[in-house]
C-alpha cells in the first residue's frame, strides 16, 4: 500500500501461483494520479514475488488510461489462451437477454 500522511492513497494486490503471478489488484486514489504512485507500489513488488516467478499478468479492462500504464511497464497485450467478455448486470436491469449458467 502506499500512504500520504496516513491516508492510503495506493494499493497492489499479487498473487503467486508457482512460476506465475497475477496483479489481481491495482488503485490509486484519483487526487493521487499521475505521481508515480502505481509505478512505485509494482518496482516495490517486483523484488518480492517468490523466487522462481517467470511472468506477471493481469486482467484488464478496454480502459486505454490503464493499458497504456501497463504497456509503460512492458507488459505486453496477448489472447494467447483466450480473451473474455465481462458483463454487468445491475439489480435494477432487466432480465431479458440474460441467463445463467
Amino acid at each position: 500500500m502506499a500512504e500520504d500522511n496516513g491516508t492510503i492513497v495506493g494499493l497492489l494486490d499479487i498473487e503467486p501461483n508457482g512460476d506465475s503471478a497475477t496483479i489481481d489488484s491495482i488503485a490509486v486514489h484519483p487526487s493521487a494520479r499521475q505521481q508515480g504512485i502505481a509505478t512505485a507500489l509494482l518496482a516495490e513488488a517486483l523484488p518480492r514475488l517468490p523466487f522462481g516467478t517467470r511472468t506477471l499478468d493481469t486482467w484488464t479492462r478496454e480502459d486505454a488510461a490503464a493499458n497504456g500504464w501497463y504497456q509503460g511497464n512492458c507488459f505486453e497485450e496477448a489472447y494467447r489462451y483466450y480473451r473474455y467478455l465481462h458483463v454487468y448486470k445491475g439489480d435494477k436491469d432487466p432480465n431479458e437477454g440474460f441467463q445463467g449458467p
